[in-house]
């Protein structure tokens, strides 16, 4: 596990967009997508920029779209979130690094 900075963009209206920045927490990593845990919820099929420090699966930063989301209430922080991501850009060329990332 491992932490991952996320930048999330909303459009809000004609010319503004606000940022949402964070850090998500690397659950897992696989060659198509990851499982994260965050703060917030993003909305299915949500395009945002995720950094992933140290991997050899995908390039950082990368683009990935959420598939899913699940609440995890906890106990004195309300809730915190499972989230599901593809990715979407990034990915390595070099098929054996992705392989050797994901067994370890």
């Amino acid at each position: 596990m491992g932490s991952c900075p996320y930048e999330i963009s909303d459009l809000l209206g004609d010319e503004s967009i606000a940022i949402h920045q964070g850090e998500a927490v690397s659950m897992n990593i696989s060659a198509g997508g990851m499982l994260l845990f965050m703060d917030q919820a993003p909305p299915v099929e949500q395009v945002f920029l995720l950094r992933v420090p140290g991997s050899n699966i995908v390039k950082s930063p990368t683009l990935v779209e959420v598939c899913w989301t699940r609440a995890v209430p906890i106990e004195d922080y309300g809730k915190r979130y499972l989230v599901g991501v593809k990715f979407l850009s990034g990915l390595s060329s070099n098929p054996k690094e992705r392989v050797v990332e994901q067994r370890a």
